[in-house]
């Protein structure tokens, strides 16, 4: 064998090594794309879920104020008088937190729904309203965030969170129900 067939043999030797090498990694860099678009179609059914989630969140938060409507009214926290209006007496309980409260409305613009406005309150302040007005008062944190939605935005009435819900109150027993 001559040198030249054998420079062949080695350079074609090499290159099937080179390919095969290739062949591996591409394999394996195959096999880790593969499982990373098995995992985004994991994720993509995930989020399929998330309006559905938004929705239910909805309805839980809507009845929640409703809860505290109700027990706001029965408790004199508020007057039924289309719209909400909050007690001079209901107002006075968060008085402590006016200033934070009056803050993250100004934070948050006046463009912002009752509804958010709340969510927001109960987002930063629950702790804070639950320790310091709902134990102390015993009356429950969706009551509080209600009073706290007019002590925020300055106003005794609440224009269109109750709206928002479709509260139908009735009057049975002396007592407000939904």
């Amino acid at each position: 064998m001559d040198v030249t067939n054998a420079a062949f043999i080695i350079s074609l030797a090499a290159l099937l090594l080179t390919l095969g090498g290739l062949v591996y990694i591409y394999g394996w860099k195959m096999a880790e794309l593969n499982a990373v678009i098995r995992r985004l179609k994991e994720i993509d059914k995930a989020l399929e879920h998330l309006p559905r989630m938004r929705v239910e969140h909805e309805l839980i938060w809507d009845a929640l104020l409703k809860r505290g409507a109700a027990e706001g009214l029965n408790k004199g926290l508020f007057t039924l008088n289309s719209p909400l209006k909050i007690t001079p007496e209901a107002r006075a309980m968060l008085s402590g937190l006016q200033p934070k409260l009056v803050a993250l409305y100004h934070e948050l613009g006046p463009d912002i729904s009752e509804q958010q406005l709340g969510k927001e309150i109960e987002r930063r302040y629950a702790p804070e309203i639950v320790k310091d007005v709902c134990v102390p008062n015993g009356i429950n944190l969706m009551s509080c965030i209600l009073i706290a939605i007019g002590v925020a935005r300055g106003t005794d009435t609440l224009d269109t969170v109750l709206d928002h819900i479709d509260l139908i109150l009735t009057r049975t027993s002396g007592e407000i129900t939904l």
